[in-house]
Formats: structure tokens, sequence, C-alpha cells
């Protein structure tokens, strides 16, 4: 570009910016449409008409100027990682990895290339795709290795895998390149939290001052705060653990992205569902085009035991255990916006509509009709949806994971879930307790005006008589008992991920530490009362 094109492009950036901070976004785009006319090599304009685009919601034709650019020009590193952070932010994981069309076209990747091997990474492992995520943050380390971001992420990923020697050897090599990051040093006391060094995990986080090193990045302040509850309650120091979990649930509640967030609505739905079902014999005279008996929906209040249940039954050889994926909420989110949110269309619902639920469902899990095994759903607050699903498979099995109420809702109030409406009343020990009375509360309605075909099975029984309550499972679900069961957690270490807070317990054979914990805390031993009914219902 010669110095009369170049200063007439810099003139049509500056005066872009002068109607972009006026908030004159059609003005803005023309001068910068005008600017890549003039020079449609020159990257500044594409990234700033790219923001515009995402003012304005646009976000295909923001990732397709982004995309065309790559293609027609060499790479860019400032467009490629624009580009994959939009990808990122807006979930687009599928996009992402298609960028690596782009670098097969390519004879070699240049080492300032190392950022979109992370991108890369984080899209893999979005995706579940945990060998091709590790090898991605190795080749980004590879180019760069005084990039600490691909470092801890690695870090994360075996840790989550429970992989703890990958883990080990990750922080060495990070420890290698000289870095003083107190992100690195939480992982160092995680390591030794998971190889049962709590006194020395708790070293770390003292001597090093991580608290406060960490406080002003909120993931990891999280973490700390949480691995350092987790330290305290392994020391049997239960007052210093509460404290910490009330201080992190503190924290998290006043996190901007989490004031979206209604408690209230989830309990808003339940009273309209107890409502509708309250003495309501729900009809159903439906001939079913297959009777679906091998269907069984393990549902719970959250920290029952379900991960613990799924993974012994994942472990025999004629069940498919779905991984925890809302499939039954989003085909009833679906089935009730085409018919106007409004709840008495269930009895209304078709014949057609019906086969049409039944076969959705089977092409989401991917399931082949001629597959004998049986499905085993485990999403525990489908809870809430029996009603729907009684109607779309009349003939499916429900097994209810019981825990005594008290650990149950203790056990909640201390695990740290990815928010949304009905997580968010977990950040406080009363709103956990009354949203554990409200579900069981409708669960009773259910069981009164449903023929539910349902197995209460309690995580103590597992625990303390896991053959005899092993036997009673299985013979509800119609199959023979195999030796592989006793060895569950041999399954679960070989899984790539498990997405539930039980991750790194459900690799261990069973224990009994679980059980009564809330016992050991005495700034909950008001809770006993207010959970009395079920206490005594379900016979604790």
């Amino acid at each position: 570009m010669n110095k009369s094109y170049k200063k007439n492009y810099n003139e049509l950036i500056k005066n872009s910016f002068f109607y972009l901070k006026n908030n004159n976004l059609n003005k803005a785009k023309k001068l910068l449409e005008k600017a890549i006319s003039l020079d449609s090599k020159e990257i500044l304009a594409y990234i700033n008409l790219s923001n515009i685009y995402i003012l304005e919601n646009k976000i295909n034709k923001c990732t397709n100027l982004l995309y065309n650019y790559l293609e027609s020009n060499k790479l860019n590193t400032q467009i490629i990682n624009h580009l994959g952070k939009i990808y990122l932010k807006f979930n687009l994981i599928n996009e992402l990895l298609n960028l690596k069309k782009l670098f097969l076209k390519k004879k070699h990747l240049k080492k300032d290339l190392f950022y979109i091997n992370y991108l890369f990474g984080i899209g893999f492992e979005e995706k579940e795709n945990i060998l091709e995520a590790v090898r991605e943050y190795k080749k980004s380390i590879q180019l760069n290795n005084k990039f600490i971001e691909s470092y801890l992420r690695l870090c994360n990923l075996f840790e989550k895998t429970n992989k703890i020697s990958l883990l080990k050897e990750t922080i060495n090599l990070a420890n290698d390149n000289h870095f003083l990051d107190p992100r690195l040093s939480y992982f160092e006391a995680l390591y030794s939290y998971r190889k049962k060094e709590y006194k020395n995990s708790q070293s770390i986080i003292i001597n090093r001052g991580l608290v406060k090193d960490l406080k002003n990045q909120s993931l990891y302040f999280i973490d700390i705060l949480n691995l350092q509850f987790k330290n305290f309650e392994k020391l049997k120091d239960y007052k210093k653990a509460f404290k910490t979990i009330k201080e992190r649930n503190f924290f998290i509640s006043n996190q901007e992205e989490n004031k979206k967030y209604n408690k209230r609505k989830i309990i808003d739905t339940i009273n309209i569902y107890k409502k509708f079902y309250t003495n309501k014999k729900l009809k159903n005279n439906y001939k079913n085009f297959n009777n679906h008996v091998n269907i069984v929906f393990i549902v719970g209040f959250p920290r029952s035991g379900t991960t613990l249940l799924d993974t012994i039954l994942r472990s025999h050889s004629k069940t498919l255990v779905l991984e925890e994926k809302p499939y039954i909420l989003n085909l009833r989110h679906d089935y009730f916006k085409k018919n106007n949110n409004k709840l008495e269309s269930i009895d209304k619902i078709t014949n057609k509509e019906i086969i049409e639920i039944q076969r959705e469902y089977l092409k989401q899990i991917n399931y082949d009709k001629d597959n004998k095994k049986i499905i085993i759903d485990k999403f525990p607050l489908t809870i809430m949806e029996i009603g729907f699903i009684k109607k779309i498979f009349p003939e499916s099995k429900i097994i209810l994971a019981m825990r005594h109420p008290c650990d149950s809702v203790l056990s909640c109030f201390f695990s740290y879930f990815k928010m949304n409406d009905a997580m968010i009343n977990f950040l406080d020990l009363k709103d956990t307790i009354n949203f554990y009375n409200y579900i069981f509360e409708f669960f009773h309605i259910f069981n009164q005006s449903l023929v539910m075909n349902h197995l209460v099975v309690k995580y103590e029984d597992l625990v303390l008589n896991f053959d005899t309550t092993i036997k009673k499972i299985l013979n509800f679900l119609n199959i023979s008992y195999e030796d592989r069961l006793s060895r569950f957690y041999e399954t679960a270490q070989k899984r790539n991920k498990i997405n539930t807070p039980s991750y790194n317990q459900v690799i261990q054979p069973l224990y009994t530490s679980s059980i009564g914990r809330w016992k050991k805390y005495n700034d909950v031993k008001f809770i006993e009362k207010d959970l009395k009914k079920w206490i005594e219902k379900y016979n604790y």
C-alpha cells in the first residue's frame, strides 16, 4: 500500500472509531467496509468490523468475515486468535475444530501459532475428545514453552480425568520453565490433596499465600477455597471447613454472571406442576409401537449416589449407560414450546406425537433398534419430569436414588456445580433444604398419581450391603449378576472423563466416610428438624 492509500486507510479507521463511539454502527460499518475494499490484507478493519457484528448479534456474519480472510490471505495470528475466541465464546466448537482444515492446506505451522493449538485443545476438551485435547495442548507447549495457559489446561484436564501421575509430570515440566504463578501452585496443592497429603496441601496454600494471590482470578479463587475446605474436612477441622464453604458460596453468589439466575424459578415450576398433578390420574390409552421396558431412568436429588449407581451398572455387559445429559428435559422443552408452554397439552398429546418423541430420544442417544441392552438414563433432576416420562415411555422403569436427607442436602451445599436456576439454590443451606422439601413433596404426588414401576435404592444400603442391594437392583432390571460389578471402580478408572462432582470418588472401592457426614458439623444440626418428614418416611 503506497503512502496515499495508507493515509486514506488510516483515516477511514479513525473516522469509524468516531462513529462507533457515538453509537452510529451503520456509518462505522460503511467506513470499515470501504477500508477493506481499499486494502483486503490489512487486518484492523476486519477485526473492528467483526466486533460490530458481535454487537449486532450477527455472529455468523462475524465469523464468516474472519474465516474468509484466513482463506484468502496468509495465516494471521491475530485473526486466528480473534476468531478462535469468538468460536469459544459462542460455543461454536465444531466451527473451531474446522479451522484445522485451513492448516492442512498449509505447509507448516509457525511458532507463533501456539495459541491456535491451545484453542483446539479447548475445543476438543469441550467435545470430550480427551486424547486430541491433550495432543493439542502438548503441541502448544512445544511451540511456545513459555505460554503457561497450556500447562494449566493440561493440569486441569489430567486432574479431572484422574491421571494424577501425568498431572505431576506437567507440574514439573512447568516448574522447569521457571513459572512463578499462583495458579500453578494451586495445582501443586491439589496434587498433594489427591495423594492424601492433606497437611502438605494446606501448607502450600498458606505458605505461598494462594488465597490472597488468587482473589482476583474468580475461577481459581473458587477452586482454592474448595480445596482448602476439603483439606480442613480431611484434617477434621469441621468448623474451619464450614466457614470456608460459606465464604466460597458467598463469593459465587456475588459473581456478576450468576446474578441473572433466579432461585425461585425452579420452585415456581414445581408449584405449577404440583397443582397440575395433584389428584390426577394420567391416562394413556396409547398402544406402544415398542413397550420400552428396556429404558430405566435414575432420578433423585443431586448428591444422593446417582453417579455411584451409574458407575456400578455401567460395569454390566447388558447395560448401556448414557452420559449425564438432559435428553428428556430437552425433549420436554421442545414439546411444550410447540404447545405454547401449556402444561395441560400433555393430556391431549397424540399417538403420533408420542412416537415422534420416542424416536427423537432414541436418535439423540444413538440407539440401534437391534441393540438389546438396557438403557440407563441418569439425570437426577429428571425427577421433576416423571409425568412426562411416563406419558412418553409408560413401561419404562424408575430408580430413585436415595440418601439420608441431611447428608444429601449438606453435600449439595458443599459441592460446586455449574450455575443455573436450580443449582443457585445450593449456595444457601436453607434454600437447599427448601428445594429438597419441594422436590420430595412433588415426588410424593407422583407416587400417588402414577403407576411408576419404581425402585428406591439407598446409598447407605449400596455401601454397607453391596451384594444384597445389587441383587435387588438386578432383579428389578431382569438381568443376572456379573462378577465385574464388584470391581466397578475399575470401569470408572477407564472412563475418559466423569462430569460430576464425585469424579474422583467413584474410581475408588466403596467407603463409608460419607455416611453420617452431617453429624460432624455442629453448625448444621438444625437441618435434621427441617428434613424430619423425609427422614422418617424413608426409615432413616
